[in-house]
């Protein structure tokens, strides 16, 4: 019997966890695996990733509406939604083992609506024990947990790169079914990073600050512009800001108003509204001297850290949360205590001791796909 891996949008980090493992799938030749997404969105970013051909892997369709239908209604009413597509893609396709890259959008329907035969895992990025909510949330929020820890039907749950909250999870269900999954770093070809300061005219002198992925309010993206608007203008002397990737629709006119500004403060901008390549991420932070991710929302990890890592750039973010601990006990870079334009404004006027880390090598696509095909 196959593996059904599936996902009903791919957007942000959905299509680069799914190729990994797509990566991961073919080298088990003696294994069945049924990749399931919806068809529209599949055939308008399938081109940004490699799917070599293989005899081991069918791929189902999924119609567009209904999965765009499945994010309508309260929390239960979307959980049920899906609950119902999964299992009526496992039983057409008569799998034994489910496999989602986002878990809890079907937690607690799901494990209490397939067969008993059918094992379930997946991955869950934002753990209630980091930011707990109040009142009837909060009771939901401990009852899909323990669905997870004690359902028969559940096999894993994979706790992306939270290794502290995955213990803990364990110890507070008395359960070994947690488990802390890589944040898995694109390997480049080294071959294909280039230095881009010529291109960007930078000059080889000036301190080049990275901030890359999509833009957004919870990230910190407007924080950064707004401390270039109130750094004084000598200190704009030989350093330069790139931002690259998606503007928010919600974000554009007050992002662009900032830069502006800032712009005509002395700022060096550079803006590249548009989804990066993995290629170009890599020439970006090579070329930079520092990543900047100082997120508002911190109890999620980032895969910008990743990068940093990988080409040994000090990062600037939070002192709080999970992004806070993992550059902390990784020795990544600098934590603010708090990420306001004051702050970052100084921030920016700071050398950063880099120290060598392992956290690229703990984070390797390698690690990531055994972890979750090997369940």
């Amino acid at each position: 019997m196959a593996t059904l891996i599936f996902d009903n949008t791919l957007s942000g980090h959905h299509l680069e966890y799914l190729n990994h493992i797509y990566k991961g799938a073919i080298q088990r030749t003696d294994e069945k695996f049924v990749f399931a997404v919806p068809r529209q969105e599949w055939n308008n970013v399938r081109e940004k990733c490699e799917w070599p051909q293989a005899d081991n892997i069918r791929w189902v369709m999924l119609d567009d509406y209904e999965c765009q239908d499945v994010s309508k209604g309260s929390m239960l009413v979307r959980c049920f939604k899906l609950s119902r597509l999964v299992k009526r893609v496992a039983l057409n396709e008569n799998v034994s083992k489910i496999k989602l890259i986002s878990l809890a959008g079907v937690i607690p329907f799901l494990p209490l609506m397939l067969p008993s035969e059918v094992k379930l895992s997946g991955i869950i990025y934002k753990i209630y024990l980091r930011a707990p909510k109040k009142g009837f949330r909060g009771l939901i929020d401990k009852f899909r947990y323990t669905i997870m820890a004690r359902s028969r039907l559940m096999d894993k749950v994979f706790i992306l790169n939270d290794p502290r909250s995955a213990e803990r999870l364990n110890k507070i269900y008395d359960s070994r079914r947690f488990i802390s999954l890589a944040d898995p770093v694109p390997q480049p070809d080294m071959n294909e990073v280039r230095n881009l300061r010529p291109i960007l005219n930078i000059p080889s002198s000036a301190t080049v600050f990275l901030h890359f992925g999509s833009m957004d309010k919870r990230k910190g993206t407007l924080e950064i512009l707004r401390a270039l608007n109130v750094m004084p203008k000598q200190e704009h002397f030989n350093r330069y800001f790139i931002f690259a990737g998606r503007v928010g629709d919600n974000l554009k006119d007050q992002f662009y108003s900032l830069a502006k500004d800032a712009e005509s403060k002395g700022a060096h901008i550079i803006i590249r509204d548009e989804f990066c390549s993995y290629e170009l991420l890599h020439s970006l932070c090579h070329t930079s001297d520092v990543i900047l991710i100082p997120y508002l929302l911190t109890d999620l990890s980032s895969g910008a850290l990743g990068y940093a890592a990988l080409h040994h750039k000090p990062v600037i973010g939070p002192a709080s949360g999970l992004i806070g601990e993992l550059i902390n006990d990784n020795n990544l870079g600098l934590t603010l205590s708090c990420i306001n334009q004051e702050m970052l404004a100084k921030s920016f006027s700071v050398d950063i001791p880099y120290e060598e880390s392992m956290y690229a090598e703990k984070n390797s696509i390698y690690l990531f796909t055994k972890t979750i095909l090997d369940s």
